[in-house]
């Protein structure tokens, strides 16, 4: 009985870290279900990941608008002059050559905030 009981011990000694995991995973799942922050989280992190995302939804709603003037100017050029692929390269003070230098210059900007 005794040797029964020192087996248990041991077993339940090395599994010890296991079961202490796996109750702190299913205590943590639970709390996040229910919306409850955990304790070392801060309301900090959560204000500032609020920010990160209005910033990169911001960053990525400009992006879009500068693609849309894009595919509007290609659009434009398309119908005044046919495929481009049929017509000569546009000259310098083409619109879509202005685009272009803006789309450039608005993604070099972006990286170098980046």
């Amino acid at each position: 009985m005794r040797a029964a009981l020192w087996v248990v011990a041991y077993v339940l000694l090395m599994t010890l870290p296991w079961l202490v995991a796996v109750v702190s995973c299913w205590r943590c799942a639970r709390r996040r279900r229910r919306g409850v922050a955990p304790r070392d989280v801060h309301p900090f992190f959560f204000r500032r990941s609020r920010e990160w995302v209005r910033e990169e939804l911001a960053v990525t709603a400009a992006r879009l608008d500068v693609i849309k003037a894009a595919e509007g100017v290609v659009r434009e050029a398309d119908d005044r002059l046919g495929s481009l692929y049929e017509s000569p390269v546009p000259s310098s003070d083409s619109a879509v050559v202005r685009l272009a230098e803006v789309i450039v210059e608005a993604e070099h900007a972006r990286t170098v905030t980046e």
